[in-house]
């Protein structure tokens, strides 16, 4: 579950007041303090950040200063509205890091984890001018609730003007405040706009072909523009980069800025205004800011084709310019071989129970045989999930899931198969152009409910459990994940549309039922991949697609000589600094749930202004997470000093980000001894370092 972009009324749950910045006394000035009182507040309003390190970490952004939460200073624990910048790395007094924890189902209560501290933020109860104001002083979980939240998302609030009169066939409002991560579908043509990879001449351009929602040539991150007013940024998840024209001469729009642009008289900003087109606000149109034009689907023949092109002044009335928004963060890209666990701490392993193939929450092996699944996404991000043991897909019947379907594999689509070789395939066509797989193995005996280790012989005949569903548009055998924690998720039937869970009843025990409308305690699924070992290889960086951003150039060191003679001296400054850099390796599409990874790479790095690649890294991973070195060094700089004179030498540095994409073959050892390799080009690097390190020198007279 992900947090609102915009959150007002953080609304303390001890004593419900609604966490506000501190404008008017000068010695708290810029705490925040659950003392708020109204709504509209423009002291209540917060922008949630995610950080770059993901990990569903949060900046979070006090949008009365523009300032984020941040210690008050090294020596102290108060959370105040004071940092330009976010900070990431958690070494630093001044990191910005937040982890929200959820506190119930709803995902509405909440607790703030700051993660260099290790302390949860809480209402302090302490006397005058700091009482109620936010403090992270607490190590485990307050017992009355102190740093408990209730988050109300901001922009779900409407704020009315005090004196108002209402007309009707009012027009849509003029702006629309997108999800972080979208998909966008053309009304036209029904395909979804992606980022074009394979050809030169038209590499890096957008084009609505895309089949696939799950795709990661498909997902765009929204940000907000510094200016408001409804505008954004939208960038390109594949290569990191920004919507803007291809040149001063074209209005074709393509993925090729390293970062946003808001001068408006610049043929290469990057704001773009969304537009409603429906009263769902799902529909939209993106007006392109400085040339003032229409985004559309583009009608002219190869190579351009269907691609981006802000050439319309006016709104298109076949639809070429309007898009349906999908939330990506609505969609969980599943990995393919994996085992449930229930809210019993047992694996959901396949079972016979009076003549049918149930599911059942029983093992604690997830070796055994009968614990296998193997996910398959189709192209709308709904997903068919095939037992191992039975080689049959679940299917909803009665609300009950059983695994006895034969939905045809030839029509779905496998985005998550794609490119997947399979080593030592036990695969055999059986009649029907059906495709089963055949596994042999023993049942896991069903406990305190009546069972069978086999299909027991049976004259019982009812078309309530019929599997006749040989189509792949039984929507019984269609469910949607959707995630609840790192590696928690819950499944929606989309037959009836309700959440699946651990049942006793009927005379099954702990069996897997469609039948709940809410992510109750028992729809918690654990999620697990069945694989024993991870080989990352043949990782290959994209440095077309590379970007740097967020430079700065910082004082590293500094020494100082004083020369009190009439003579000019030559002497040799030491400067002492510490270098430190940081690597991740991340997915934007495909999901690894804490599997160690083996991994051989070479490490990106910046020097003078561009992105070459160092010696390679070779060891265990665990991927997502942020590699960190720190280096001490020293460096002697010999200077001459004047006469009577003191001279102060400066040891500056550019310190940056790059994010690099790039592919790799992912070698997987499952549970059942089988290898699989994957060709992946979903892979994003994201490195920090300095460079261009210079001296300046300062000259003082005595």
């Amino acid at each position: 579950m992900s947090l609102p972009r915009f959150v007002v009324r953080i609304k303390s749950n001890y004593n419900n007041k609604y966490l506000r910045y501190i404008d008017e006394d000068e010695e708290v000035k810029g705490f925040l303090q659950f003392s708020g009182e109204e709504v509209e507040s423009p002291y209540a309003k917060f922008e949630m950040e995610m950080a770059k390190s993901r990990n569903g970490l949060v900046h979070i952004r006090c949008c009365y200063n523009n300032k984020y939460w941040v210690r008050w200073s090294q020596h102290h624990w108060w959370i105040v509205a004071g940092a330009d910048e976010p900070e990431e790395d958690q070494s630093k007094w001044s990191c910005t890091l937040f982890k929200p924890i959820y506190v119930d189902a709803d995902a509405k209560a909440v607790r703030f984890w700051h993660v260099q501290l290790g302390h949860y933020a809480c209402l302090w109860r302490i006397g005058a001018p700091f009482g109620s104001c936010l403090f992270a002083g607490s190590e485990n979980p307050d017992q009355g609730s102190c740093d408990v939240c209730t988050i109300i998302d901001w922009e779900s609030l409407s704020i009315m003007p005090k004196l108002v009169a209402f007309k009707g066939n009012m027009p849509l409002p003029s702006f629309v405040v997108l999800p972080r991560f979208m998909v966008l579908k053309s009304n036209y043509n029904n395909k979804y706009l992606r980022f074009i990879q394979e050809d030169v001449q038209v590499h890096g351009f957008l084009q609505f072909s895309g089949k696939e929602v799950v795709s990661q040539y498909a997902k765009f991150e929204v940000e907000m523009a510094k200016r408001g007013n409804g505008l954004v940024h939208i960038r390109c998840c594949y290569n990191n980069k920004y919507w803007v024209r291809w040149s001063q001469n074209h209005w074709w729009i393509v993925a090729g800025a390293d970062e946003p642009e808001e001068d408006q008289s610049k043929w290469s900003c990057t704001l773009f205004k969304p537009i409603y087109v429906d009263d769902d606000a799902k529909a939209v149109r993106f007006s392109h800011v400085q040339l003032g034009h229409y985004a559309c689907l583009w009608r002219i023949g190869a190579p351009v084709g269907s691609y981006l092109f802000a050439g319309s002044i006016h709104p298109d009335q076949d639809l070429c310019d309007v898009c349906t928004i999908i939330d990506w963060e609505s969609l969980l890209i599943m990995p393919k071989h994996v085992a449930f666990k229930g809210d019993n701490d047992r694996y959901l392993s396949a079972c016979w129970i009076e003549g049918h193939q149930y599911l059942q929450f029983a093992s604690n092996d997830i070796g055994e045989p009968t614990v296998g699944n193997e996910i398959f996404t189709t192209h709308d991000g709904s997903i068919r999930i095939k037992s191992d043991y039975f080689g049959k897909f679940w299917r909803c019947s009665h609300n009950w899931i059983l695994a006895d379907s034969d939905a045809l594999l030839q029509e779905m689509d496998f985005t998550s198969q794609k490119n997947v070789h399979f080593l030592k395939s036990e695969v055999k066509n059986k009649g029907g152009g059906i495709l089963r797989d055949i596994f042999k193995g023993r049942c896991c005996q069903i406990l305190l409910c009546r069972s069978h280790r086999h299909p027991p012989k049976t004259d019982v005949k009812s078309d309530l459990w019929s599997s006749d569903d040989t189509t792949n548009n039984n929507s019984d055998t269609l469910f949607w994940p959707i995630k609840v924690d790192n590696n928690v998720v819950a499944l929606r039937n989309l037959g009836n549309n309700n959440f699946c869970k651990r049942v006793t009843t009927e005379g099954k025990t702990n069996c897997l039922n469609a039948g709940v409308s809410t992510i109750s305690r028992q729809a918690r699924i654990e999620v697990e991949e069945l694989v024993l070992s991870r080989k990352i290889d043949k990782v290959n960086f994209r440095l077309l697609d590379a970007r740097i951003y967020d430079q700065k150039v910082l004082t590293v060191a500094t020494q100082e000589s004083i020369n009190r003679t009439k003579e000019p001296n030559n002497t040799e400054l030491k400067l002492s600094y510490t270098e430190i850099k940081s690597s991740t390796w991340n997915s934007s599409v495909s999901l690894k749930l804490g599997v160690n990874t083996s991994i051989q790479t070479g490490v990106p790095f910046i020097a003078e202004g561009k992105i070459d690649i160092a010696a390679e890294l070779n060891g265990v991973y665990q991927w997502g997470d942020t590699k960190t070195e720190s280096t001490a060094l020293e460096t002697l700089y010999k200077v001459t000093v004047p006469p009577m004179t003191k001279v102060i030498v400066s040891m500056l540095a550019t310190r940056g980000s790059c994010d690099v994409p790039f592919s790799y073959t992912q070698r997987d050892t499952l549970t059942n001894g089988k290898q699989v390799t994957y060709q992946m080009d979903d892979g994003i690097y994201t490195g920090i370092n300095s460079f261009n390190f210079k001296y300046e020198t300062k000259q003082e007279t005595l």
